[in-house]
């Protein structure tokens, strides 16, 4: 793909986006005709009505703040069968619609009430206005007409990919974004007769890469409505690059990344809307979700064509109405550390008020009510850091509560919208969304996003769908493979001082578990495992180890060393076998196939075999020592020694594992 300058790009022509929402109110003003018609038997049932929506040809700026030059005049039609308007919406159904749209002006005016009159925290958070969210409305009409007018059982459902960040780490899980969101939404949907479901399926130092993308119903399902994608620590490009190649002939890999997880998404049947969350904390940038300018323009045949997509950055544009931000102030801190002076623009690490750290309260809903039951937890609450903003560098519950709170509210500006426009239509709600077509891929080659079709397993517990890692296991070696959890050899860690540990217990484990780092385990007394992949597009299969936090333990076998991997019965090495990042075997199958892997399968077999008196490259290096590159990922501690009185010297400590306990571990494994 030729990169152009953004410069020219940006006076492109007219979009459809702010179109749409005038084709929402023609059409269901249309369907009340038709309805009345119908009704009174001056139309047949087989008519049809052509709703002609011509965009306006002149210059103009997209709701994304893109200006846009001149373009011809289009025409999108949209046939309405006079057959689908038969039926008046009856005042039952009238009646339930009115008290939605109160419930939700009602809802907003509260929330803005919580924060004391100030919409901009609120309103500063999204990428896009609700106001020209048109294909976010269209969805929630949809949903509606599926509730209120056909009666049916229907459901609003919410996947979440992220990494500590949005899984709740250092707070309580039940505290977390997604859930606290899913609360509002639940609320809202439930007076329209809508359940509302949220699946959180954030991990821990685990980036939601391309794979995930890959692996969406896996992952969070195939029936949502809803995709949230945290973007905080990791670039969108982890876990691709020198992996494998995505990007056409000049796109960034960053943006082909970003395609990849649109279209996968839009591959769904519900074609969920996407937001994007950047949980941002410093400001001094006048846009600081200026990235998804260049982003969202490139995804410019997407967003015109009606595909919803938007992005959010919770601490950054909402937080610069603060004066306090820009002057010297008092740094957080936890339990009884005196407060340092900061001027730092970061609300995570120097709160614009020590006291009220999102400008307006001592503590968040959640703890509030916490305490409410347990008011013998206040000190622990208060030591633990549970009143702040941030807690090292995790959202703290009132960090996570801002970030839903801001969701919820661009949400319920949205169904407001939607409520009216099916309201003033006066008439029977058609479904106005219908099933889109992707068109042709931007950045991402056609081969790897074109379709979205992975074959994909795991062995977390937690996968919403698909193959568990026991589907695809062969078992005609007799291996004794098995799949269990991690675990992290340390236990539950301890409180802190001063802590109460029935406090901390509750902290651990209250609510949803989470996700449960799980893989299949093998040693080399346990034989050879064999894995079966489908009918591969691309031939490629991607195997992953668990990511561990801390490094992995000594007796995780070294895939570069001590994992033999054949290929329908042939031994694999480099280049058609090679292992990337420590952690992920990388399978290019093509010469270990006659004929296309689409037309078949490829069998990979693994077996463990350690190496004995393993040479660990052993070095110094600052204060502490390195291990050989080979060896990366591991904890140096447990395989070297440092001289107490020379501390340039490092060596291999003497048998630091025995290899009959050590043993290969598969998170999940990707076939494409």
């Amino acid at each position: 793909m030729r990169r152009q300058n953004l410069s020219a790009k940006h006076a492109m022509g007219t979009t459809a986006i702010n179109a749409m929402y005038g084709s929402l109110v023609m059409l269901f003003l249309i369907l009340g005709h038709l309805t009345r018609n119908a009704v009174d038997g001056r139309v047949s049932k087989h008519v049809q009505a052509k709703v002609f929506v011509a965009t306006s040809n002149k210059r103009t700026e997209s709701n994304l703040g893109l200006p846009l030059q001149d373009e011809k005049p289009t025409e999108k039609v949209v046939l309405v069968t006079a057959s689908q308007g038969t039926q008046l919406r009856s005042s039952l159904q009238n009646e339930r619609l009115t008290k939605a749209l109160v419930f939700v002006r009602q809802s907003q005016k509260n929330l803005l009430e919580y924060y004391h009159g100030d919409e901009h925290i609120l309103n500063k958070a999204p990428y896009a206005s609700p106001e020209g969210d048109s294909a976010l409305a269209s969805k929630m009409a949809k949903t509606i007409y599926q509730s209120v007018i056909l009666g049916k059982n229907t459901s609003f459902n919410i996947g979440v990919l992220g990494s500590s960040v949005t899984a709740g780490h250092d707070t309580f899980r039940l505290a977390s974004w997604p859930f606290v969101l899913g609360r509002h939404l639940e609320k809202l949907w439930s007076v329209l007769g809508v359940s509302v479901t949220v699946r959180n399926q954030a991990e821990g130092a685990t980036a939601p890469d391309m794979f995930y993308s890959l692996c969406l119903p896996l992952k969070v399902g195939d029936d949502i409505d809803l995709l949230i994608r945290e973007s905080m620590y990791w670039p969108w490009e982890t876990g691709v690059r020198d992996v494998i190649d995505i990007a056409k002939e000049g796109a960034p890999l960053n943006i082909a990344a970003f395609e990849v997880l649109l279209r996968c998404a839009w591959s769904l049947p519900r074609q969920p809307a996407v937001h994007i969350l950047q949980v941002k904390t410093t400001t001094g940038h006048p846009d600081p979700l200026g990235y998804m300018k260049e982003f969202l323009f490139e995804m410019k045949p997407y967003t015109k064509n009606g595909f919803a997509v938007n992005a959010f950055d919770a601490f950054a544009k909402p937080f610069d109405h603060f004066t306090q931000r820009f002057k010297p102030r008092l740094a957080r801190h936890t339990g009884n550390q005196a407060a340092d002076p900061c001027s730092s623009t970061s609300v995570s690490d120097c709160p614009i008020n020590i006291t009220m750290q999102d400008g307006h309260h001592r503590m968040s809903v959640f703890i509030q009510e916490l305490l409410q039951k347990h008011p013998e937890w206040r000190e622990s609450v208060e030591l633990s850091g549970d009143f702040q903003l941030w807690i090292k560098w995790h959202p703290g519950s009132l960090g996570h509560e801002v970030i839903a709170n801001q969701m919820a509210y661009y949400h319920m500006k949205v169904m407001e919208k939607t409520l009216l426009l099916i309201l003033q239509g006066q008439g029977n709600l058609y479904a106005v969304q219908q099933h889109l077509e992707l068109p042709t891929p931007v950045a991402c080659k056609f081969e790897v996003c074109g379709v979205c079709r992975a074959q994909c397993a795991s062995a977390q517990s937690e996968r919403v769908a698909g193959l568990d890692m026991a589907d695809i296991m062969i078992n005609d070696t007799g291996h004794s493979w098995i799949e269990k959890d991690l675990g992290s050899g340390r236990g539950a860690p301890k409180p802190p001082a001063h802590i109460r540990q029935d406090f901390w217990w509750e902290k651990l484990t209250s609510g949803p578990t989470g996700i449960r780092k799980r893989g299949v385990h093998g040693k080399a007394a346990n034989g050879t495992l064999s894995l079966r992949f489908d009918n591969l597009q691309n031939c490629m299969i991607f195997l992953f180890q668990p990511v561990y936090s801390f490094g992995k333990p000594p007796n995780v076998a070294n895939w570069e060393l001590e994992l033999i991997t054949r290929v329908n019965g042939r031994v694999c090495s480099e280049p058609g076998c090679r292992r990337t990042h420590g952690s992920t075997l990388v399978i290019d199958a093509r010469s270990f196939v006659p004929g296309k892997c689409k037309d078949g399968s490829v069998r990979v077999d693994l077996e463990v075999k350690p190496v004995d008196h393993p040479n660990f490259g052993c070095y110094a290096f600052a204060s502490r020592c390195k291990l050989d590159p080979k060896w990366s990922g591991y904890s140096w501690n447990h395989f070297c020694s440092r001289s107490r009185t020379d501390s340039q010297t490092c060596t291999n400590r003497q048998n630091p594992r025995k290899g009959s306990l050590v043993e290969a571990v598969i998170a999940r494994a990707v076939g494409i």
